[in-house]
């Protein structure tokens, strides 16, 4: 019999694991899905550490407190069922008694419901804090070395533990005073049964023995009962999560809409303003298709801001792109048209050929062509595993692999973000002429420096 009761729970607790991974991995799909289709701007309105919270802290939250306590829940309820089938032999009272009981205990959670939420919600705000924080003091562990202040790393992590020391206190300290009252009426409803149990007795209507009976009854009813009420209470804190995803869809990106470009791009009355300081005003220019457009100015200047916009990066500026002598009413679908390189461009841990072609099917005669032209194939093959964010590479190696994967692309608009401004002259030159002498190739380039060797490959220049 034994053997019989291990063999249904070992394959019962593996198959609700196995349910409880698959709704976690959804969950998280759910979350990707909502970041993919977000608008730029949207989703850089939080840091890194937030969706990493999201996708790990929350989920582990929703497991503990939301899944398993509704699968423990059912499992209560069982118990529940037969020890009622088992206490209602003995009179229908204790039956109507019961009920009314119950009823009051799975009422209790709906009294904590707002405290538990608030708690729950403080919790999850500081566990995405604690994450910002903690990558944030990792990512600058070489200047807390240069500087020699490891005093201040360990600070700063010690501060964000603190932080989130009193959020899991207070998040306890409100579980614990809802169970108590739970455990309280949990002990009365027992005692409330064996009294009406004794006074079945006084009349005769059971024997004396039904009082041990009962007794026994009442407390797997109850404490089952009231682990369920826990169960609930627990469950319904887990909506804290959902509605701050579903909140999350302020600015989605309309249905993809296709843009051709065959002869210009027009900015027309661009304004822009951040924190009520106009950071660009009146910019009216047209880019021409296959031409080159260098954009140089001040720090400040606004230059990557304009960038952004015509990338459909930033969609919160006045005035209007024109496509093909068409206004774009949704800039977010400016994106398929472009080519971006950033300053710094992210590398993953991933194959040198997956961080080129991003995982696209791409020919390998075309690859070869491409890593051959760029010299990349000097310091890696393309089945070389390249470290978290390319640690184990230059910034004109990053560079040559990021040049690499717009020419593979099949938009042939340029737009290139400071791309050469850490590189030294030759390599930036190198690079620069790559793109330069692609003649179908739209070329808009942000720069603080044009480098006399190239200045000649440009068709103008827009200065902020």
């Amino acid at each position: 019999m034994w053997a019989i009761l291990f063999i249904i729970n070992y394959f019962a607790s593996a198959y609700e694991e196995k349910v409880i991974q698959l709704i976690s991995s959804d969950i998280r799909e759910y979350i990707a899905n909502k970041l993919s289709v977000a608008s730029f701007q949207n989703v850089k309105s939080n840091n890194e550490g937030t969706y990493i919270s999201w996708l790990n802290n929350d989920i582990q939250q929703i497991e503990a407190n939301g899944l398993r306590q509704y699968f423990e829940f059912w499992s209560n309820l069982f118990s529940v069922g037969l020890s009622i089938v088992a206490l209602v032999t003995y009179h229908y009272s204790l039956l109507l008694v019961t009920f009314l009981l119950m009823g009051l205990m799975l009422k209790f959670p709906s009294f904590f419901e707002k405290k538990m939420n608030q708690a729950t919600e403080q919790l999850a705000v500081a566990n995405e804090a604690f994450i910002s924080k903690i990558q944030d003091t990792i990512a600058g562990y070489e200047t807390f070395y240069s500087f020699n202040i490891f005093n201040r790393m360990k600070r700063n992590i010690n501060d964000a533990s603190f932080q989130l020391k009193d959020e899991k206190v207070k998040y306890v300290q409100s579980t614990k005073y809802a169970e108590g009252f739970i455990g309280f009426v949990n002990i009365v409803s027992q005692v409330a049964i064996v009294t009406a149990t004794g006074v079945l007795a006084y009349l005769n209507v059971v024997t004396i023995g039904a009082l041990s009976s009962t007794g026994n009854l009442a407390s797997t009813i109850f404490n089952a009962v009231s682990q369920g009420s826990q169960n609930l209470m627990l469950y319904k804190t887990v909506d804290v999560y959902f509605s701050k995803y579903q909140a999350f869809e302020l600015r989605q990106v309309e249905h993809f809409r296709d843009i051709p470009f065959k002869t210009s791009i027009q900015l027309e009355n661009i304004h822009y303003a951040f924190d009520g300081k106009d950071i660009l005003k009146d910019i009216n220019f047209t880019f021409e298709k296959s031409k080159k457009y260098a954009v140089i100015g001040e720090s400040g200047a606004g230059k990557s801001t304009l960038l952004n916009i015509i990338s459909g990066r930033i969609n919160d500026f006045e005035g209007s792109i024109i496509v093909d002598n068409q206004r774009v009413s949704d800039t977010n679908n400016l994106r398929y048209i472009f080519s971006y390189i950033a300053q710094q461009p992210h590398i993953f841990n991933d194959t040198l050929k997956d961080n080129i072609t991003l995982w696209r099917n791409i020919e390998p005669g075309m690859l070869d062509t491409i890593a051959s032209k760029l010299r990349i194939n000097a310091f890696a093959s393309l089945n070389q595993m390249i470290e978290e964010n390319g640690q184990n590479l230059s910034g004109g190696q990053k560079q040559r692999i990021a040049v690499a994967r717009i020419m593979l692309n099949q938009h042939k608009i340029y737009l290139l973000d400071e791309m050469t401004a850490n590189l030294d002259k030759e390599s930036a030159i190198m690079i620069e002429n790559m793109l330069l002498d692609d003649k179908d190739a739209t070329v808009i380039m942000v720069t603080h420096h044009l480098y006399e060797e190239n200045k000649h490959k440009f068709d103008d220049v827009l200065c902020l």
